[in-house]
């Protein structure tokens, strides 16, 4: 992780080499963080982000550069084939109305999200600017969701999801009336149709039969 940290930074201070994009010609930090996390998605890119990261340390970005372009849905020319940048605010800034933190507010946030995570700390803590200019204001707050007399609910939660966090899926279950937790023991984001029989039985049973899952069914 050090060895990570120590690579990001330094891209930081001087962007690496990109050869094969049309326009873009240097890995910043910001891509190189961006082809990381498209990495984590899924175990089959593993192999590739090894590739890649050991290219970026001899001085080559562009491996690094391309899985952050597939994650931006970009191709070798520069033009983007999807949206999934842009809708991921649209998304995340309808999920509560929009802060106006103080510049004190900001370093204390800054300092606590670096300490709960030196790698991604630094970035996710500034990830709410982006709403605060949206142009689209939100005036939802964050609630539980109990669902009272919906009948059960299938929940599932994969133990190292690298982009949901488990802890969220324990949650959301607990808030439900009849939440049915299926805890998945792998690696990767999402479980179902992915690589485990045993969640994809129970979520077909569930769909086909109607059976819902006890809760805490693990996978």
């Amino acid at each position: 992780m050090q060895q990570m940290r120590d690579l990001l930074e330094s891209i930081d201070k001087k962007p690496l080499p990109v050869t094969d994009d049309a326009r873009v010609t240097e890995l910043t930090e910001g891509w190189a963080g961006t082809g990381f996390a498209r990495a984590m998605y899924d175990q089959s890119s593993w192999d590739g982000l090894t590739d890649a990261v050991r290219a970026a340390q001899k001085g080559d970005g562009s491996q690094l550069f391309q899985l952050a372009r597939e994650y931006a849905d970009r191709d070798e020319s520069g033009n983007y084939h999807g949206n999934i940048m842009q809708v991921i605010s649209a998304v995340n800034c309808l999920d509560r109305p929009a802060e106006k933190p103080s510049e004190a507010e900001l370093k204390a946030r800054l300092e606590k999200f670096e300490k709960a995570s030196p790698t991604w700390g630094e970035s996710m803590a500034q990830s709410g600017v982006t709403c605060e200019e949206w142009p689209v204001r939100s005036d939802s707050k964050p609630a539980e969701i109990q669902a009272p007399g919906s009948g059960p609910i299938v929940v599932i939660g994969t133990t190292r999801d690298p982009a949901t966090p488990y802890e969220w899926a324990q949650k959301l279950a607990g808030q439900l009336e009849d939440g049915r937790l299926i805890t998945f023991d792998g690696d990767g984001h999402t479980a179902y149709m992915r690589s485990n029989d045993c969640v994809d039985k129970a979520v077909d049973t569930f769909f086909s039969k109607g059976e819902a899952p006890k809760d805490g069914l693990s996978c």
